[in-house]
């Protein structure tokens, strides 16, 4: 089974760390594919600096977001499976070899997701940034998702057949976009509507070594206001299903607590901020946008 390790990059110099661990796989993907969206040739400084020695293609592309930029990935994958991690990663040296005995014990599966690790130095209080850890290995269906079957986009892994069925990712969600958040949920969702069976594995593991940021002052200005999006979307498609799993996850606090049943007032004044935020939003997405083939498109 053919496996292409994919990365979009924006030009972050800590690509080069990506690629080097790639170099180093005790056994190598069958392909790198990374879209470059830094217009400056970061990319293929990336690999002659790591002197990456294995097949691989650089996609130019000179549009802004990440979402765009994995579309891009898989419109240069004809086969086998594709594995996301981020340009601020650093994969196990043992990643793509896990990942084939992931896939040769999982055979009904069309997607994996595996551990995030955090940065070494990351501190809570004053940085953000995301993580998992897989603590049970347990399929991702409607019944798991957002509840033990977690995943982020830096370490998550479909089958080719799985993303020629459930189309495009959302190019109004993730990184670079107005809403950079949501993209990922969004797919699995669809992914699962349709039909696709996951599962969790702490065996894929990757390092989100150099993702650290600065937490807002206003936890309301972040990217989680693409969940209230994705939550939106679902109930335009009008599948209960989907309605059911976007529920779980919360533009704002923990994503098990669903935002209808937080409470509001005086003792929660930032989430009543961002209650108020997300109404704003679901009025302007109503006047602005429809959905098409499960992704957002303007009216």
């Amino acid at each position: 089974m053919k496996v292409t390790v994919a990365i979009c990059t924006s030009g972050r110099d800590t690509l080069v760390h990506a690629v080097r661990s790639l170099a180093k796989q005790l056994r190598p993907a069958d392909e790198l594919v990374i879209v470059d969206q830094s217009k400056r040739g970061t990319a293929q400084k990336a690999i002659d600096d790591a002197g990456y020695p294995f097949p691989y293609r650089v996609v130019e592309n000179n549009e802004r977001g990440l979402s765009k930029a994995r579309n891009a990935a898989v419109a240069a994958i004809t086969e086998g499976w594709v594995f996301f991690t981020d340009d601020d990663c650093v994969a196990s040296l043992d990643l793509v070899d896990q990942f084939h005995k992931v896939i040769a014990a999982y055979p009904d599966c069309s997607f994996f997701s595996g551990t995030c690790v955090r940065p070494l130095d990351y501190d809570p209080v004053t940085q953000d940034v995301p993580g998992v850890y897989v603590g049970k290995q347990v399929p991702i269906d409607e019944e798991t998702v957002m509840l033990d079957g977690e995943f982020m986009g830096a370490c998550l892994a479909f089958r080719k057949d799985l993303l020629d069925k459930v189309g495009k990712f959302d190019e109004f969600l993730g990184a670079g976009m107005e809403w950079p958040a949501g993209e990922e949920c969004d797919y699995v969702f669809r992914a699962i509507c349709a039909g696709f069976k996951g599962r969790t594995n702490a065996r894929l593991l990757i390092f989100h070594e150099y993702g650290a940021r600065t937490r807002p002052a206003d936890d309301t200005d972040n990217g989680r206001i693409g969940n209230a999006v994705v939550i939106w979307k679902m109930k335009q498609i009008g599948d209960p299903l989907g309605i059911k799993i976007a529920q779980r996850i919360c533009p704002y606090g923990p994503k098990k607590v669903m935002l209808a049943k937080l409470t509001f007032g005086a003792k929660f004044p930032v989430d009543l901020k961002m209650y108020n935020k997300v109404q704003e939003l679901n009025k302007r997405l109503d006047r602005e946008f429809k959905v098409e083939k499960g992704v957002l498109v303007k009216k």
